[in-house]
């Protein structure tokens, strides 16, 4: 259960709406895009350790029905990182498209509210592996696979 933990906080850290940009890089549109990349970077080890679960809980318990939301949650990641770069892309110019720039906007920068579907998508993605959890969980063998 710890390491779902440390996956939504993950998602947090990297749809943080804010950020602060050192007073020489305040005109440096490219920045913010490059520090989003970091933050994806620095929780690598964080999806590994998931994924890594998800096959020794698969092999221990078959039926666990945690491939999907797991799955959906490495998916979320990478729409996270396209984002990064069509923003950057509709950022230089290359693309006139508001309504993308919004899409990919609301992506890469979650509020975490009622109005953040994405951010409840992988909420819910996580609540879906919790539940799966439980049972698993309560069961002796299984505790020492998490």
């Amino acid at each position: 259960m710890v390491i779902i933990r440390r996956v939504e906080d993950a998602f947090k850290d990297m749809r943080n709406p804010f950020d602060t940009v050192p007073e020489e890089k305040a005109g440096d549109r490219e920045f913010i895009f490059q520090k989003r990349y970091e933050r994806i970077s620095e929780h690598n080890d964080i999806f590994g350790l998931l994924r890594e679960y998800q096959v020794r809980i698969d092999a221990v318990v078959p039926g666990a029905s945690l491939q999907a939301p797991v799955t959906s949650l490495f998916n979320a990641r990478t729409e996270v990182a396209s984002a990064i770069e069509l923003l950057l892309s509709l950022d230089r110019g290359r693309g006139e498209d508001r309504e993308e720039y919004q899409e990919q906007h609301r992506i890469l920068f979650g509020s975490w509210s009622d109005r953040d579907m994405f951010g409840k998508s992988l909420l819910s993605d996580l609540n879906e592996i919790r539940a799966n959890l439980v049972p698993i969980l309560t069961k002796t063998s299984a505790r020492k696979l998490i």
